[in-house]
């Protein structure tokens, strides 16, 4: 049975999905007013610049959002795309956008026109033009709602079917369809009627409704809060689930928890051998290096061995705790033995073995590193930590 548990704080929203008694990862969400992921705004473009392949948005927010080339709207219609940027869009046009990440210390939101609007069983794409199934839907069920859905849409629409999908009768998905559909449809003439700038088209409460959807292959049972959930993001959440308002100052901690989301913020993590591992985050990659401490077998091969096959348990689960995503590289205690170096992938990639579509552990590089890839989370704990990085620095 899982159970998705809220711990709402002064200045950020935490959650853990625990299945089993068992932590499976956590999530963070700041409290700060700032613009989420989902949200859409009304904006004014303030600079092209066709050097970057963008335009810098001002939609009321401190820092002005940048909207690449590839998500405007008339990159995706134009017939040339070598051409600059500034022969379609102009300082000072007016467009909508929406959130895909949100802003740091460095740098502004990323930005795109091409809109989605979601609810449990169907994401809704006015402008994208595609029909995509969940993977976990398949069988005659997937065409036969990949065809029906394309019969609701029109001209550049699209949608994504969701795994909740396959509980709904056709009746009851195009209702949710159609909410979604019209809902933009008044969004639409909102931007038409008002003469603003900028300014919040639509907001909301994304944070449980996005980590709910996440689970669905789980199947989340329950939620546990410390604080109400509004009504809109009640209404967004599936009837089935069972929310439960627990006031307390610490969930975690009265779940016991708390000692598990610490250890997930910590950059050096010990092993019950003595050995270690070490976890620094940039940008660009995360880079996790494992090291023997105080542990030592009868040779240096076995050492190794037994540390790496140790290491590679903890740094599955703490990949999975903190929601690392993109390029990892792992420098594990080196080995000679090639049997041994295989044993050592053998176990990773059982480890991943339920996230096939989401995480690829490549193998060894030319400088005996292993190389990972693993899809990134919106809400992860390596996102906050990065963020809390660029803020104070």
């Amino acid at each position: 049975m899982a159970k998705l548990i809220i711990d709402t704080q002064q200045h950020a929203e935490r959650a853990a999905l625990v299945d089993d008694k068992e932590v499976v990862t956590f999530y963070i969400s700041r409290r700060d007013n700032l613009p989420a992921i989902g949200d859409i705004y009304i904006g004014s473009v303030s600079k092209v610049n066709d050097g970057l392949q963008g335009v810098f948005v001002d939609f009321g927010n401190s820092k002005h959002g940048f909207l690449h080339k590839q998500d405007t709207l008339s990159f995706g219609n134009e017939s040339s795309p070598c051409m600059p940027l500034s022969k379609h869009i102009q300082k000072g046009d007016r467009l909508i956008v929406q959130v895909v990440r949100e802003q740091t210390k460095r740098k502004g939101a990323k930005l795109t026109q091409y809109i989605q609007l979601s609810n449990d069983y169907i994401v809704y794409l006015p402008y994208s033009g595609y029909i995509a199934v969940s993977k976990q839907i398949t069988g005659p069920l997937k065409e036969k709602l990949r065809h029906q859905v394309s019969e609701w849409c029109s001209g550049q629409e699209g949608a994504i079917i969701r795994t909740n999908a396959r509980n709904l009768s056709l009746n009851e998905l195009e209702a949710q369809f159609f909410k979604l559909k019209d809902l933009w449809g008044r969004l639409l003439q909102e931007a038409d009627e008002s003469g603003r700038r900028s300014f919040p088209l639509y907001t909301y409460d994304y944070f449980v409704q996005r980590i709910v959807g996440e689970n669905t292959a789980i199947g989340v049972d329950e939620i546990i809060i410390n604080k109400k959930l509004n009504e809109p993001a009640l209404k967004r959440i599936n009837g089935k689930i069972k929310i439960t308002l627990k006031p307390s100052d610490n969930l975690f901690e009265l779940y016991g928890i708390e000692s598990a989301f610490k250890k997930a913020l910590k950059r050096k993590i010990y092993l019950k051998s003595g050995a270690y591992i070490v976890i620094d985050y940039t940008e660009s990659l995360t880079a996790i290096d494992v090291n023997t401490g105080r542990f030592s077998a009868e040779s240096w091969e076995d050492t190794a061995l037994q540390v790496n096959l140790e290491a590679a348990d903890e740094i599955a689960r703490q990949l999975r705790w903190r929601q690392i995503g993109g390029i990892i590289m792992i420098d594990f205690v080196k080995m000679e033995n090639e049997r041994n170096q295989t044993a050592l992938l053998a176990k990773l990639k059982v480890r991943f073995a339920n996230e096939k579509d989401t995480t690829q552990v490549l193998g060894f590089t030319k400088l005996g590193l292993v190389e990972m890839s693993r899809k990134k989370n919106w809400y992860g704990l390596q996102g906050a930590v990065l963020d809390h990085l660029y803020r104070n620095n």
